[in-house]
């Protein structure tokens, strides 16, 4: 419990000196106007989120089965996030899980005969 106080009291401090320094970032889906530079991730494009709006899209997207996780922003920009944007945003379990999915679909799309699975 000490542990988790100590880190909410870090990100406040964190939150009060970005804010004093004109350094906090809006989400461009929730529009959350005072988020860490750390905790934003940014499409292909350079589309700001932050990690939550993120790790909200690809769950959805990986429990869809889908791969492709398209940028959220709202002029319906065609990038997606790159993999180490997805990294920093979900659980390690939820991210390698979709990582290994996407790496049996290159293989497979890559067309390699005589491939064997360890």
């Amino acid at each position: 419990r000490a542990r988790k106080n100590e880190i909410i009291n870090d990100h406040e401090n964190r939150l009060a000196i970005c804010r004093a320094e004109g350094l906090l970032l809006t989400c461009e889906c929730c529009f959350e106007d005072e988020v860490l530079p750390e905790d934003m991730v940014e499409c292909n494009k350079g589309h700001p989120f932050c990690k939550e709006c993120v790790r909200r899209t690809a769950n959805e997207v990986i429990g869809l089965g889908k791969f492709r996780v398209g940028c959220l922003h709202m002029a319906g920009c065609s990038e997606e996030f790159p993999l180490f944007a997805l990294k920093e945003s979900l659980p390690k379990s939820i991210f390698d899980g979709y990582e290994r999915r996407v790496q049996e679909r290159d293989i497979e799309t890559a067309g390699l005969s005589g491939l064997e699975r360890c």
